[in-house]
């Protein structure tokens, strides 16, 4: 009898300490996190290391792994179009929600899974996509990124003689505004007219990304 309530003690112990080391996970031992040090380390030309996941408790193979896939992209991408977005991670009761342009209401967390999408947020509706946009108090956004488009260069003149050319071009009040290139856009929003990538409405203010 002693030696099986031993026995059971034994066990609850190991399913107890097994529990409290997979909670005690740090941040970094997950694929998306080994893949953006990697990324981080290649890109500024950092040593590569030899053993990135040592200080965690499982799947060390698969996230080393994955730490070098990154490393070896930073390394092809150095100075080049790679994403300056950091990677974060939070703790969304008892969940971890990683990702990019985090956002939170009430504790919840929402993240976009890659740096070139965006996150809008309304109060508790958070959205995170491509080309996000707020109408009417709804949030939308696109899950693929959209073509960019290819505007005809065009000229306008207002009643004072001041021309004005380029692409996608805006008129109020006897004013015109236009893109400086064919693939960006203007959108409008009473007497308010910005140019660039991915333009939309936010908290009744309009911006645009400059590439």
């Amino acid at each position: 009898m002693r030696g099986f309530v031993g026995l059971v003690l034994l066990l609850l112990a190991s399913l107890w300490g097994s529990g409290m080391a997979s909670a005690a996970q740090p941040q970094y031992c997950h694929l998306d996190a080994a893949y953006a040090a990697g990324m981080n380390d290649g890109r500024h030309n950092r040593d590569m290391l030899e053993d990135y996941a040592k200080g965690c408790v499982k799947h060390q193979h698969k996230l080393n792994k994955r730490y070098r896939q990154g490393y070896q992209f930073g390394l092809r991408h150095q100075g080049g179009d790679t994403p300056k977005v950091p990677y974060s991670c939070h703790d969304s009761f008892g969940k971890q929600v990683c990702g990019y342009h985090c956002k939170s209401f009430a504790g919840n967390w929402t993240c976009a899974d890659k740096p070139n999408m965006q996150c809008l947020q309304n109060m508790n509706d958070i959205k995170c996509g491509y080309s996000c946009k707020e109408e009417f108090g709804q949030i939308q956004c696109q899950s693929e990124k959209p073509r960019r488009p290819h505007h005809k260069y065009e000229c306008h003149s207002d009643p004072f003689g001041h021309k004005s050319c380029g692409y996608d071009c805006k008129e109020f009040t006897n004013r015109w505004v236009c893109a400086p290139k064919p693939d960006m856009s203007c959108m409008q929003f009473l007497d308010d007219i910005q140019c660039g990538y991915n333009c939309r409405k936010e908290y009744g203010q309009i911006k645009c990304d400059p590439s």
